[in-house]
């Protein structure tokens, strides 16, 4: 028999009585239904609240059939990087190509899924179309236990809140000696995941608006979280850009907003690296930043959490976190 949640503590006899009927039916289910949830998932929508949660889909498919190279007709395209070096533009080309491909594997695997699953008690809040996640509103036991027991669901997390941390910078990364070389960062972008930038400070180029003037290293600047209207609500992501800008003087930062009121949530956290995968091309991101955590102390690696895909994807798509 498999739980479809991980219980940690002893139920209330009256809870477990009003959900006996359905946990049973969630136990008789097939092997495929191994997919938890914490035990205080449970307990809030057994109490009718309804919970936020991040699935993931099954990617052992999502392997494109993309050749490695191209063969006898293929025509080698070389153009030279800001630096001089060259660069084979065909990589490009199959890198859009297999970034493609994922697009379409996970939308086939969210309808098909979202299809089985139904539409009673559950809605999907946001889709992230470069990674095999979505955003879902979970309201009744049913909901979930149609959720979990999904063969195309292989892992649920919470929607946790993060608060944003920096415990390291420029002393500590022998950044003089990177600028000596010549890495600059010139062409490239960063994207800062954090509570927004003031790009009117000249460190940032005096931006009037993103991407302007000429000088501005800001080219773009969105609100995944609640529009606050403000640039940056407490200097936390304009003192993290401020830094990227000093390590890398030659780089631009995407200015990525993803809190309100001092937190982000897991949901915003996904949608704005998805983001930035869908626009790697654009503006040449090479780079994530997130200084955030949730409040646990990991001391070793923490494989299977919820940014575990989204990471994949994003280093599979050319950015480096």
């Amino acid at each position: 028999m498999r739980w479809i949640y991980a219980r940690t503590t002893k139920a209330r006899i009256d809870t477990v009585c009003v959900a006996m009927s359905l946990i049973a039916a969630v136990m008789t289910q097939s092997a495929m239904a191994a997919t938890t949830v914490p035990a205080s998932v449970m307990d809030e929508v057994l109490a009718g609240n309804a919970q936020d949660l991040i699935v993931l889909f099954e990617t052992a498919k999502a392997a494109p059939a993309v050749p490695k190279l191209r063969t006898a007709t293929r025509v080698e395209i070389v153009s030279h990087n800001d630096d001089g070096n060259e660069h084979d533009d065909n990589e490009d080309e199959d890198a859009a190509e297999i970034l493609a491909h994922k697009v379409k594997h996970y939308r086939k695997i969210k309808a098909r899924a979202l299809h089985a699953i139904g539409t009673s008690g559950i809605s999907a809040q946001q889709d992230y179309t470069y990674l095999p996640m979505i955003h879902v509103r979970v309201e009744n036991l049913a909901a979930l236990q149609n959720l979990l027991s999904n063969a195309d669901v292989v892992a649920v997390y919470v929607n946790t809140a993060h608060q944003h941390a920096l415990l390291e910078s420029l002393p500590f990364i022998g950044q003089p000696s990177a600028q000596s070389l010549g890495k600059t960062g010139a062409g490239t972008t960063v994207a800062v995941l954090d509570t927004g930038i003031n790009y009117t400070l000249a460190e940032f180029g005096a931006c009037t608006s993103p991407g302007l003037p000429a000088g501005c290293r800001v080219p773009v600047a969105i609100d995944f979280a609640i529009e606050d209207n403000l640039l940056d609500d407490s200097g936390h992501g304009t003192n993290v850009a401020a830094i990227v800008a000093a390590v890398a003087p030659g780089t631009r930062i995407a200015a990525l907003d993803i809190y309100t009121s001092g937190y982000t949530f897991t949901a915003d956290i996904i949608a704005a690296i998805n983001w930035s995968i869908a626009n790697q091309a654009l503006y040449n991101i090479v780079a994530i930043n997130l200084s955030l955590g949730d409040g646990a102390d990991n001391a070793i690696e923490c494989p299977g959490s919820w940014a575990t895909a989204p990471f994949a994807d994003a280093r599979a798509a050319g950015i480096l976190h």
